[in-house]
């Protein structure tokens, strides 16, 4: 080959060879002078040695070696490191190196996050163990240490396999997030504001993993994920164990088969019990109490009681139940306090595409509840219902329920309110005001009122009386449903799930709108109307001792 032929082949390998050493020096200039340095040697070679068959590959041998020595001479640089760790191979082109310098840096995610800011300064940032040891507050030996521990791992985890799981490809989402206690300073769904955060507590909630097990389930490298595992950590939605995180709340992910428990539960328990406790209630003759406040007329101007029954109802099975013969578990076993102020625990529903749902399922679609909160010994208890939902916002809820009855309180012992707060109660639907404010701004409370405590024990004794009396159906029911979802539920949160059984037939939405739909489809209850649906379920207990 003449040397015009090999200045040709140069030529045409010059932008290649140009490429190559971009991706590979830290610096343009380092770059070029590198490129023209390795097209000078392989002029000189090729134009020595004439013997050489494969001159292109010739030419990269002399380009990887021209490389090699250009780490030496820069020292330390991430690529000598991963020259040292026998990364670089003898190629014909650029691609198989670039392949293992994305390995190193997949890796080096992978470290610790103190390994990882060591590696980084030493390697990338040139920096010298005693300045890293300095800037991050660690002995020198310590860090001396780290380095060496870090190219072991950083070797084995090249030569291992990652895979990643399904939520990579196919993450789950929270379909409804549900609280039992008070709510703190935080919107309840901000802690799980993000598809990433709602996959790593799934990652962890059958299993503790470390960050990096965290991260090779989702696909993600662990950098990303390091800082939403901190927050939720901080807020005990997530538990360090021994370096690995386990979930600390209730992922519910029900199947074809508690679905259809939990519809036998249902529709068995309470097709003779809900219509028990109507005509108890209706024959009881405390609908007509003169301490059973309801300002709501039907369409004929009498006494409301559809109204009336659809807060009494749900009042007394949330709170006349009385498990016989069980070991009750406390809520102080179950709840957490978190920093934001919140004392309670939550639970979140995780729904499959391909559940199938047993005809005529009931569902708690646009309900909330139930909710109750107290002041000075009055209480104001709530179901929120889809005939009101544009006027619930659970996470101002607490605050909203703490000043209603304040104002209840205030106008009750007799004190006229500002028209800022009389505006405030009628837009919420707890009071009816007069088209001409002039004349008198406040017209009267649309909740049903339990004035008396003498009443509101009769009320709740016809509850506790039919608790009694299907308490046995109940309990076969629970344990069949129970012993199916304990199968599924992690060991350390089970008790949690049989807290929440203890309620299942009282304080529980679902238990809740089953007796309502019963009643209804049996045309005991009827639908509410327009004016009746923002008070609806809304229920106030005065701590009047008539």
């Amino acid at each position: 080959m003449n040397s015009l032929e090999i200045e040709e082949l140069l030529l045409n390998l010059s932008k290649q060879i140009f490429s190559y050493t971009l991706r590979k020096c830290k610096t343009l200039e380092d770059s070029e002078d590198l490129a023209q340095e390795i097209i000078t040697k392989a002029y000189k070679a090729l134009t020595i040695n004439d013997s050489i068959i494969d001159k292109e590959r010739y030419i990269w041998t002399i380009a990887h070696n021209s490389l090699v020595n250009y780490y030496k001479d820069k020292q330390k640089t991430i690529y000598g490191y991963i020259e040292d760790i026998n990364l670089i191979r003898d190629e014909e082109n650029s691609n198989n190196n670039d392949e293992h310098i994305l390995k190193l840096q997949q890796e080096i995610a992978y470290l610790s996050k103190t390994r990882r800011q060591i590696i980084i300064k030493y390697y990338y940032e040139n920096k010298k163990q005693e300045t890293i040891s300095n800037e991050l507050n660690i002995p020198l030996g310590t860090i001396k240490w780290h380095l060496f521990e870090a190219k072991k791992e950083l070797k084995e985890g090249i030569n291992k396999m990652r895979k990643a799981s399904e939520l990579k490809f196919n993450p789950v989402e929270f379909r409804f997030i549900g609280l039992s206690g008070t709510c703190g300073s935080i919107d309840p769904g901000e802690f799980f504001r993000s598809s990433l955060s709602q996959n790593i507590c799934y990652s962890t909630y059958y299993t503790p993993k470390t960050i990096n097990e965290i991260a090779e389930d989702l696909g993600v490298s662990p950098v990303y994920i390091e800082s939403e595992i901190e927050y939720l950590e901080k807020y005990d939605f997530l538990r360090n164990v021994n370096n690995k995180y386990l979930v600390n709340f209730l992922i519910k992910e029900p199947t074809s088969k508690t679905l259809e428990l939990l519809d036998k539960l249902y529709k068995e328990t309470t097709k003779d019990f809900s219509i028990e406790l109507f005509n108890n209630l209706m024959n009881s003759k405390l609908l007509d109490n003169e301490n059973l406040i309801c300002n709501k007329l039907d369409e004929l101007g009498n006494r409301n009681y559809n109204y009336i029954l659809w807060s009494l109802i749900p009042y007394i099975i949330t709170n006349s139940y009385t498990p016989l013969n069980e070991e009750k578990i406390k809520f102080e076993e179950v709840a957490t306090h978190r920093l934001d102020g919140s004392y309670a625990y939550f639970s979140v529903d995780v729904l499959n595409s391909d559940l199938v749902y047993p005809k005529d399922y009931v569902t708690m679609d646009d309900w909330c509840g139930p909710m109750w909160n107290g002041l000075n010994g009055n209480i104001l208890f709530e179901i929120k219902t889809k005939y009101d939902k544009e006027n619930f916002n659970g996470f101002t809820y607490q605050n909203d329920a703490l000043k209603i009855l304040e104002l209840f309180i205030r106008e009750y012992n007799g004190n006229v309110l500002s028209i800022d707060e009389y505006t405030f109660l009628a837009e919420k639907g707890y009071i009816k005001i007069q088209e001409n404010p002039d004349e008198l701004f406040y017209s009267s409370w649309q909740n049903v009122i339990i004035n008396s405590k003498s009443l509101h024990k009769q009320l709740l004794d016809i509850g506790t009386s039919l608790y009694i009396k299907y308490q046995d159906l109940f309990n076969k029911y629970k344990a069949e449903y129970l012993k199916h979802i304990l199968k599924t539920t992690p060991k350390h949160l089970r008790k949690m799930y049989e807290y929440e059984a203890q309620y299942l037939f009282s304080a529980n939405g679902l238990f809740i709108h089953h007796v309502l739909v019963n009643l209804m489809n049996n045309n005991l209850l009827k639908l509410p109307n327009e004016d009746e649906s923002k008070s609806l379920i809304s229920l106030i207990l005065t701590n009047n001792d008539n």
